[in-house]
């Protein structure tokens, strides 16, 4: 796949002068759709390792190494807000466009060799074969086909790379209930949120509120069962906003509707009616934009990423973690993939090396993501109203954890360490 996962992958594998790359994209043309994307210091870290940080950081944002305040979080679903707190995040948020950093791997990518770029491939299946030596065999939509040595989906929640390899899991298991779980991976189910998404021209929130904190760094507006974030983005052009909606009663289910579909912006905006007035005006500025409602679905979590010569798994898209975690599998997955030992014989070595490093971690993130997700909706399910002193410290935790952990790179080493030592014990 062709977003932001797929072509960071790409383009630090094409770093390395022996490995080929062909990127396989199903759309006609390589675009990214949605808003801003959030990247923290985990995330700058790989960045700055592949060579990126100045194209990013001329984006607007600057990268941070120590703990910076971040968001600034209101309790707003009242006429007077209430501070609760700054979060204090290590590395702060470096916001930027999402189509704009997009933008940057594409180009990134045309200056390193040995890159095939792919358009209008949708994968249908694919073939890992016995002999180890042999390659994979994939077949797209348009009849055509191709071979590689390994087969990495970054496509997506409606993965078909993962749907493939739970399928091929689910038939080659011994047991009906392991092939059951395998199979329940597959299909994303709704989180119990929903996003509005718009872009705001800062100069039109600046015409009815000049002074305006959203117009100059990022705010989390807290309320019963929805929340706010917004955060400038383009150097301070556009303001990002994403206006999020919670039924948790319905978590779990299969969401009807198309998970992107245009929405009355009039009808977003009457949701807000009675918070503050910087909630207000946003949605002022708001109802006049074009407004997306994306539905956020998640996967079950994955018993492996990798299954033979194949990984894949699904990105938690909560917390602003979707970008980096995506970010972070392809600097492990590189790393292991450059190994002076990796060989079409040894891949599979790789990816189990991969997988056993980045499963853990990532569930981590889903996991706190998804308590994050309660706290801003100021919904704690089975647990008695808290004050928001009590709320501040809890969401702080969770963007510790999420965000400002160790450095990732050390992944990346465990996991070149640990297929080192598969290697050295099949020799």
């Amino acid at each position: 796949g062709g977003g932001v996962g797929g072509l960071t992958l790409a383009y630090a594998l094409a770093k390395c002068q022996d490995v080929r790359v062909d990127v396989y994209e199903a759309a006609t043309r390589f675009a990214e759709i949605g808003a801003g994307v959030g990247l923290f210091w985990r995330t700058q870290r790989i960045l700055t390792a592949l060579g990126l940080r100045d194209a990013v950081t001329a984006l607007g944002s600057q990268f941070n190494d120590g703990y910076v305040p971040a968001f600034e979080c209101r309790k707003s679903d009242q006429s007077e807000g209430v501070f609760i707190d700054t979060m204090l995040i290590k590395g702060g948020l470096t916001a930027v466009h999402r189509a704009e950093f997009h933008t940057i791997l594409i180009n990134s990518l045309s200056t390193v060799p040995n890159v095939g770029m792919h358009t209008s491939k949708r994968l249908v299946s694919y073939t890992q074969p016995v002999d180890p030596s042999a390659p994979v065999e994939l077949t797209f939509a348009d009849g055509s086909s191709a071979t590689c040595d390994v087969l990495i989906g970054a496509d997506g929640l409606k993965s078909v790379v993962r749907a493939l390899m739970m399928e091929e899991m689910a038939k080659k298991a011994k047991r009906e209930e392991d092939a059951k779980a395998f199979r329940d991976c597959i299909r994303a189910r709704f989180s119990g949120m929903l996003v509005y998404r718009a872009i705001l021209p800062s100069d039109r929130l600046a015409a009815i509120n000049p002074g305006h904190k959203a117009l100059r760094g990022p705010l989390q507006y807290l309320g019963k069962n929805k929340h706010i974030v917004a955060y400038p983005i383009s150097k301070g052009r556009f303001v990002n906003v994403a206006a999020f909606e919670v039924h948790f009663e319905d978590e779990g289910i299969v969401f009807p509707d198309p998970w992107v579909s245009k929405v009355d912006a009039r009808k977003v905006a009457k949701m807000f009616d009675g918070w503050e007035k910087e909630v207000t005006d946003i949605m002022s500025v708001m109802s006049m934009q074009e407004v997306s409602r994306w539905v956020v679905n998640i996967v079950k979590p994955l018993p492996t990423y990798a299954y033979g010569r194949v990984a894949a798994h699904a990105m938690c898209p909560l917390q602003g973690a979707g970008a980096g975690q995506a970010i972070e599998d392809a600097a492990v997955l590189s790393a292991v993939l450059s190994y002076p030992g990796a060989t079409i014989k040894t891949a599979s070595k790789a990816l189990e090396s991969y997988s056993c490093i980045r499963l853990p971690s990532a569930k981590l993130v889903t996991d706190v993501s998804r308590e994050n997700s309660y706290n801003s909706a100021l919904s704690v399910s089975g647990k008695p109203e808290i004050s928001l002193s009590d709320l501040a410290l809890r969401m702080q935790k969770c963007w510790e954890i999420s965000h400002g952990r160790d450095d990732p790179l050390k992944d990346a080493r465990r996991a070149v360490n640990l297929f080192g030592k598969a290697l050295t014990s099949t020799s």
